[in-house]
């Protein structure tokens, strides 16, 4: 049932208006997961999901599946160590990860301290890490307490790491972390990682930008901002840049703090320990600090429209529901309860949901397309933030294969609805896509598959799938190029990044080449009938030539 505050009041000496949220559910998309915290995605074009595993473990999503084993796994006791708020917290994929193959992960070492440390991905398998890799950056130390380690790590549009990192633990900060600038908890963090060449430690730059490097104020020289008690995520404004925090309170308020992105290389301090939320901190005595930043919103800890630790989510900017847009949407993980805001033109407007939902969500993280997933510790699942009524039409499959005079492409759907038309487009030596074909959806429950024929007239032919729904939504299908039956039976087409080959004949050896005819890619096969897939070496125009026992046959295909 939903429930929305209709009390205007005033805090922190501005109007706080309330606005009203559209009604979301969490659908369940995959179970399975063991205490799953985090949910990113590596921005490389694959729209992989990767679940971060309290215990150690990255696990993919990937086309609706779970895929079998482990992206990560440093679950051993030497690397790590984890129960309660300790363990693999967070992952970050490099801007440039799909040319870089480098990703960051940040966790409590064996011994209780904060821990960053890059990775790279295996050169051979794009599901798999290279486990070996590892090169820690930076070591936080983080004595005495097992809470409050912070967990989240993201890049920002200028290239640079941030880090969010807890107070150290236990009431009140007793070693004042949070305001100490020359302690690295507590705070959020700003390093340039980018240099990898770096022969001795730390393994990363201060950038330029940082506000504190240049004061002489004893405040370390990564510090972005002080004041924080533990930021349990925070997240981007993927499309103004802006900062959302969610950070936890202790025993009167659990807060939600905003920097806007201009603002961000200015000294800001979050108040902890001195400020909890808006008021003074009870039984602390201090005053508020210089450069205080207050929250934009606040709520009391009770069960009915508050709650004890608030979990920080994302604003949403995907495409599937447009009444969502420009909210920020976090929840508690003890009262179940979901927050939503606003910044209305520098007014921050806020909306309370208590519906159903999954328990103890511990995570948000954005799909490439920008919707909006969540994880929960509660059953080990990864749910799909939704508006209930605006179904979000999946495109699990586009595929096509040459048959005889004909180019047959077939498409498989989940969720879609009456009033949703597919448009088959085409494109043939690099002419702009034109409408070949228009279906009707049948709008029938269940996962449905679609199938068109269309005469090739000897012609290579680009096509893809466009997929207009009643509710607005758009979707764009991945390219498929398809040649001629010249050349035997075996076809092959570009899904994304991903070379599909349809395989007739006993196969020995894949060659793939560039126009200039220069070879990429060499992939010996031994004989094998079938489908299977292998990463495109780059984008373009590229030749991929079949051997079999009758010889060669050469297939241009465009990876877009």
């Amino acid at each position: 049932m939903k429930q929305i505050i209709t009390i205007t009041v005033i805090l922190f000496g501005a109007l706080s208006l309330i606005g009203q949220a559209p009604e979301v559910r969490f659908q369940s998309v995959a179970t399975g997961f063991s205490n799953p915290l985090d949910v990113v995605n590596a921005g490389d074009g694959t729209n992989r999901l990767f679940v971060v595993q309290r215990s150690g473990q990255i696990r993919i999503f990937s086309g609706g599946t779970v895929l079998a084993g482990n992206f990560l796994d440093i679950s051993s006791s030497s690397l790590i160590v984890s129960g309660g708020e300790q363990g693999l917290l967070s992952v970050a994929f490099h801007p440039n990860y799909e040319n870089n193959g480098y990703f960051f992960v940040w966790y409590t070492n064996p011994s209780g301290d904060l821990e960053l440390a890059r990775y790279s991905v295996s050169t051979t398998n794009p599901n798999l890490a290279n486990s070996g890799s590892r090169k820690i950056l930076l070591t936080v130390p983080h004595p005495t307490n097992s809470n409050h380690n912070g967990a989240k790590l993201l890049f920002g549009s200028d290239g640079y790491l941030y880090v969010g990192t807890g107070d150290g633990g236990s009431g009140n900060d007793p070693a004042n972390n949070a305001q100490n600038g020359a302690s690295l908890l507590g705070k959020m963090l700003r390093l340039d990682v980018d240099d990898f060449n770096d022969a001795s430690a730390p393994f990363y730059n201060i950038p330029a930008t940082n506000p504190y490097q240049t004061l002489g104020d004893g405040v370390a020289d990564e510090i972005l901002a002080i004041g924080l008690r533990n930021p349990w995520r925070w997240s981007f404004d993927r499309q103004t840049g802006d900062m959302w925090i969610g950070d936890v309170g202790q025993s009167s308020r659990e807060e939600v703090d905003f920097r806007a992105a201009a603002n961000l290389s200015t000294p800001g301090n979050y108040g902890w320990r001195c400020r909890e939320g808006e008021i003074l901190t009870p039984g602390v005595g201090c005053a508020p600090p210089a450069n205080n930043v207050e929250p934009v919103f606040t709520y009391q800890r009770n069960s009915t429209t508050g709650g004890f630790s608030i979990t920080g989510g994302h604003v949403y900017r995907g495409t599937l529901f447009p009444s969502l847009q420009g909210w920020y949407i976090c929840v508690d993980y003890v009262s179940n309860n979901i927050f939503f805001v606003r910044n209305n033109a520098g007014v921050f407007e806020n909306d309370l949901q208590n519906t159903d939902k999954p328990s103890n969500i511990a995570g948000f993280g954005e799909s490439e397309s920008g919707e909006l997933y969540a994880v929960s510790l509660g059953n080990g699942g990864l749910f799909q933030v939704i508006v209930p009524g605006v179904l979000p039409l999946k495109l699990l499959q586009f595929t096509g294969r040459v048959a005889q005079q004909q180019h047959q492409l077939q498409w498989h759907v989940a969720q879609e609805e009456a009033g949703t038309s597919y448009l088959l487009e085409k494109s043939q030596n690099g002419s702009p896509f034109v409408v070949a074909a228009t279906l009707a959806a049948r709008a029938t429950p269940g996962n449905q598959q679609y199938l068109a024929n269309l005469n090739h007239n000897g012609a290579f032919t680009s096509y893809r799938l466009r997929i207009l729904t009643a509710g607005g939504q758009q979707v764009l299908s991945p390219t498929v190029m398809l040649g001629t039956t010249v050349g035997g039976k075996n076809s092959v087409y570009a899904a994304g990044n991903q070379l599909q080959l349809q395989l007739k004949t006993a196969v020995r050896q894949v060659d793939v080449l560039n126009v200039q005819g220069q070879l990429l890619q060499r992939k010996a096969l031994g004989g094998i009938v079938g489908n299977m897939q292998m990463p495109a070496p780059q984008k373009g125009l590229l030749l991929v030539r079949i051997w079999d026992d009758e010889g060669q046959q050469t297939h241009r295909v465009m990876v877009y």
